[in-house]
């Protein structure tokens, strides 16, 4: 669980696969030595989207220049796309895969399904 300065929180599954389970493919990953600088996290109302939460996240990870992390991603940024998280790849070529399963407002509970992700949260 992800608790954001608004009282906003956020659950991510974390799922991995070794080096030699994964198929290589092209991406629009982002390399740290490259880390976008921090994208806006909320919107004019104070709300997180889960696209803002992917980009923010994947920035985070990145600007921390982890040496074992070589890349992440949004699952914004691939197509098609049906759950929000993120992804990253590690050194040894391992990847780790964060799906989003909750999401609650401050104060709010999050929902009874997984992978009922509000529109903001």
């Amino acid at each position: 669980m992800i608790t954001f300065s608004s009282g906003a929180r956020l659950w991510t599954g974390v799922t991995t696969a070794n080096a030699d389970s994964v198929a290589s493919t092209a991406s629009t990953d982002v390399a740290p030595g490259t880390a976008p600088p921090l994208p806006a996290l909320f919107d004019s109302a104070g709300k997180i989207t889960p696209i803002c939460a992917e980009e923010y996240l994947t920035a985070v990870l990145l600007a921390a220049r982890a040496p074992d992390v070589t890349s992440a991603y949004s699952y914004s940024s691939t197509t098609p796309r049906r759950h929000s998280g993120i992804g990253i790849r590690l050194a040894d070529g391992t990847r780790a895969f964060l799906p989003f399963v909750y999401t609650a407002a401050h104060g709010k509970r999050p929902a009874a399904r997984a992978f009922t992700i509000d529109a903001t949260f």
